[in-house]
């Protein structure tokens, strides 16, 4: 394992070699990161010469952590025993001797010299890819230093970006706008051993794309927003497709957000009438969202905690906030209305149209072939599960149109001269959208507004039927007959997500086109619902079906022992608990430890499962971040009453060493 050192600037080469002379037991090798530089001597010739590219630090590699404890002072400092003569004397004693060199750490009297050394430790691997490319760049990397910034606290509060040109490509960081010496420039900040940050300025020069959104802040805030109204439109379209949703919500809204008149009693006190009023307005709240299904209780608060009027009516803030639409944007994490069994699609009539609703996955689009994954950031296959929404729409010809909403894209898009279309086209090929730029200019759609829907539009061979049903089938059928054309309008849609350029294109594209998923591992609950493991504890007759319920335990078990054979660990942790929780939350109300026999036994089985993952966390390095996603289901799990009165199911025991496990873990 590599370690970071830091001495005073141009003693570095010195330092080196002080502690490759005492110390060569202990330290095995060194890296001290020299860039080339070119430039011209008083001649005019061209000579290169070459400088410290972090100055005052280099890097050491030791075998054994507790040897190198060994060698340092508390304080994190290089200390040696040595001859010296007493200091009243001329008399040689033994004293023990400091370097300057010491162990980087930031805060050294305030941390322990375990920590100090934790924090300055560099994984082999980051450590390898760092040598590659700084030797690979030569004087191509400029401006890199290492700042002492939580890169754990940095991507909270920044989009998180990935190089894919040029010699970064594959690093992942965050990109900020820095002025240094007068002159913006915008830099990348990445993981380095840690929670450190290495930056690299000058890289606006390279592509890149958004990998992950920031969690925190006004932007998360605003994407959450209309995701919950999506969600709501949607539930209100599929409850009461006879009704306008989006008024219906309004109008919930404007009851819910409406300020009270309270009269207030000459004898009451400012705090007796602030209780008063907060009284009443937490009871007539109450009773509005009594009126709204539990499943969309959390969108609206989500809603009413986002919602401002700031300065304007109460009707104009809505209206802005919550529009009218007939059609919900293309791309959403959410179906509005459940999918029969067996099937990939549901067919809604509201509003006047009929709508198609597909389900796809998007991993392919997001994560290419030649995709690497970053390990800090596990993958789950819940994160690429959407729904695509289509009007079909009868023509004159009798046959159907399809057609799928880009909202306000669109809208800003139509609103543009011929010249300024035109510059848009241009400035996607140059800025590198090849697919929206063919999805406008070159495939079978047209992007048009029919029905008052905007967006990108095809006309098929379905013969247009009034059985709706039927014309669903053919639907779908065409779609999966045509598969390169749901492709082009997906990767285009994608594309712009992932843009890092053209951004005031991106954010209209998050609002009314793609509404990205809440990745698994910023839910605040880590534990997707198992809806499928859920059906099977549907009662007959007030009882459950026990064969039902077994065999639901037995597909669970084989689908995560299926991931774990095929290296998909996230997956596995994700399918065990959410496995967990479905069996958890009955095991105890429906005294499912009666059923317990030989054949059938939850806890062994979850138990056995459990062990299987650990055992490929524990030869996995870099997964931190999804032991500690384990490590936070089974804190969830244990608030379930099956764990309190049960000790349901057992793994959960582990819960406290998994803990000691993630902070044992390298970043």
């Amino acid at each position: 394992m590599w370690f970071i050192v830091k001495t005073d600037v141009f003693t570095e080469q010195k330092s080196m070699d002080l502690l490759s002379e005492k110390f060569k037991d202990t330290i095995v090798d060194f890296y001290f990161p020299l860039g080339r530089r070119t430039y011209k001597n008083e001649k005019g010739e061209n000579k290169v010469r070459f400088v410290p590219v972090l100055q005052g630090l280099f890097f050491i590699r030791v075998e054994s952590e507790e040897r190198l404890e060994k060698i340092l002072s508390k304080y994190g400092y290089f200390m040696y025993k040595g001859a010296d003569f007493g200091a009243r004397s001329t008399e040689v004693v033994e004293r023990v001797f400091f370097t300057k060199a010491h162990i980087l750490c930031a805060d050294s009297k305030s941390r322990t010299l375990g920590e100090i050394v934790k924090q300055a430790r560099i994984p082999d691997d980051e450590m390898e890819r760092f040598i590659f490319y700084n030797d690979k760049i030569a004087e191509g990397i400029e401006g890199l230093s290492l700042v002492d910034k939580r890169y754990s606290d940095l991507i909270m509060v920044n989009d998180t970006i990935r190089i894919l040109s040029g010699p970064m490509t594959g690093w992942v960081g965050v990109v900020k706008q820095i002025k240094r010496k007068g002159k913006k420039d915008r830099h990348l900040l990445m993981r380095f051993g840690n929670n450190r940050c290495l930056m690299i300025s000058n890289v606006r020069q390279y592509d890149m794309q958004i990998e992950h959104e920031a969690t925190v802040g006004a932007k998360p805030e605003a994407v959450g927003a209309w995701r919950a109204i999506d969600q709501l439109i949607g539930f209100l379209q599929a409850k009461e497709p006879e009704k306008n949703a989006s008024e219906t919500l309004r109008n919930h809204f404007s009851d819910y957000l409406e300020k009270l008149t309270v009269y207030r009693n000459r004898h009451s006190s400012d705090i007796a009438y602030s209780n008063k009023v907060a009284e009443m307005t937490t009871a007539r709240q109450q009773e509005i969202l009594s009126n709204i299904a539990d499943s969309m209780r959390a969108n609206f608060r989500i809603l009413a905690n986002y919602f401002k009027v700031d300065g304007g009516t109460l009707e104009q803030g809505l209206r802005e906030l919550i529009p009218d639409v007939i059609l919900r944007p293309f791309l959403t994490p959410t179906p509005g209305i459940a999918i029969p069994q067996g099937q990939d699609y549901v067919v809604l009539r509201h509003d006047g149209i009929l709508e198609l609703i597909l389900r796809c996955n998007l991993r392919g689009f997001f994560r290419g072939k030649e995709y690497e994954a970053d390990k800090y950031a596990p993958v789950f296959d819940e994160d690429y599960e959407y729904y695509a929404h289509f009007a079909l729409l009868n023509t004159d010809e009798g046959k159907v149109k399809a057609i799928c909403s880009w909202g306000g894209f669109y809208d800003y898009y139509a609103s543009q001269s011929k010249n300024e279309q035109d510059k848009f086209h241009a400035d996607l090929l140059s800025k590198k959208y090849p697919r929206l730029l063919y999805l406008l200019t070159q495939s079978g759609y047209k992007f048009e507004k029919v029905g008052g829907i905007g967006g990108f539009s095809i006309d098929t061979d379905i013969d247009y039927t009034s059985d709706m049903e039927e014309l669903g089938r053919r639907a779908d059928g065409f779609f999966t007959l045509h598969s390169s054309l749901f492709t082009q309008l997906t990767s285009a849609a994608v594309e712009v997500w992932q843009g890092a350029r053209l951004l005031v294109w991106r954010q209209l594209l998050q609002r009314y086109v793609l509404l990205h998923k809440v990745p698994v591992v910023d839910l605040p609950s880590v534990i997707s619902h198992d809806s499928k493991t859920e059906e099977a504890f549907a009662k007959v007759d007030g009882k459950l079906d026990i064969a039902k319920v077994a065999a639901a335990l037995a597909e669970a078990k084989e689908t995560i022992e299926e991931h774990l054979d095929n290296g998909k660990l996230a997956d596995a942790v994700c399918r065990l608990l959410s496995a967990s929780l479905a069996f958890s939350s009955h095991f105890a109300e429906d005294e499912l430890y009666n059923d317990v026999t030989d054949t059938f036994n939850p806890d062994n089985t979850f138990t056995e499962l459990f062990h299987a993952i650990m055992e490929q966390l524990g030869k996995k390095k870099g997964c931190s971040l999804l032991a500690n996603h384990l490590r936070k289901g089974m804190v969830e799990l244990q608030e379930q009453d099956s764990w309190k009165y049960f000790k349901f199911p057992s793994f959960l025991r582990q819960t406290r060493k998994i803990g000691k496990m993630v902070n044992g873990m390298t970043y």
